[in-house]
């Protein structure tokens, strides 16, 4: 007999065991952060990352972009991942918990490592310590050399705006230094203390720049004024042309 709604009971069971037996993947949020620090982008970046979290994705932060994103939550790191990857800790000691649901895993020495090796970010991630374990999302920031490792990992960049002539400037020079990569899948911009209306004001100026730089698309991602606003970029996120890595095998079980 099928139920009221029209489905079989073994419907469901079956979607049950797909869901049970599917490979297990983690989505993956780039994020070039453009040189110097900036306490204002690090306060933002730290408020995305609790917004990931509160909207129910557990997130995993990895911080190679020398932004030090550790101190902004109050915290100290003591290891970095190249330090799991050689065996002179666990990954759950490098790793930081921040809040339920959110950690972040320094991450700078590891990535910069990998960009030596020719490594691929999808390896850092799965292949070789599954550091995202347990996770829904990893938001990795990364400075420009580690752009390399996402040749694997084909989704958008998004490149953080603060809403000042430096900053905008810092964008723009992380934009061109990516060059001509022919694997970029476009970035969003993200404008960070700024209302809707200047962010796409300001997004257009900066796409008719940076377009000579890079074949990659130039998108507006979202604008936040105020803390109150970070959920809207979550939610624009979910739009974008977002990458997944698969987990190995091993997963499953956990």
């Amino acid at each position: 007999m099928r139920d009221v709604v029209g489905r079989h009971p073994t419907d469901d069971q079956a979607a049950g065991l797909r869901r049970l037996f599917a490979r297990p993947s983690l989505r993956v949020l780039p994020v070039l952060v453009p040189a110097p620090r900036c306490p204002h982008r690090n306060a933002w970046l730290a408020r995305l990352a609790r917004a990931f979290a509160a909207a129910g994705e557990r997130t995993l932060v990895l911080d190679a972009s020398r932004a030090q994103l550790a101190t902004t939550f109050g915290l100290k790191a003591r290891f970095d991942l190249l330090h799991a990857l050689r065996g002179e800790c666990e990954v759950a000691q490098a790793r930081l918990a921040i809040d339920p649901g959110l950690a972040l895993l320094p991450a700078v020495r590891a990535f910069d490592d990998a960009v030596q090796r020719n490594a691929v970010l999808a390896e850092l991630i799965a292949g070789e310590v599954a550091p995202a374990e347990g996770f829904d999302l990893a938001i990795a920031l990364l400075a420009v050399p580690h752009v390399a490792l996402l040749a694997e990992v084909p989704g958008e960049i998004a490149v953080p705006v603060a809403p000042n002539a430096r900053d905008v400037a810092a964008a723009l020079e992380a934009v061109r230094q990516c060059g001509q990569r022919a694997d970029i899948a476009g970035f969003r911009w993200l404008f960070l203390g700024m209302d809707e209306a200047a962010a796409a004001t300001l997004a257009r100026r900066l796409a008719a720049t940076a377009q000579t730089w890079t074949a990659a698309p130039l998108r507006y991602g979202a604008a936040a004024r105020g803390a109150r606003d970070a959920a809207r970029i979550v939610h624009a996120a979910a739009g974008w042309n977002a990458a997944r890595v698969e987990l190995p095998e091993r997963e499953r079980m956990s």
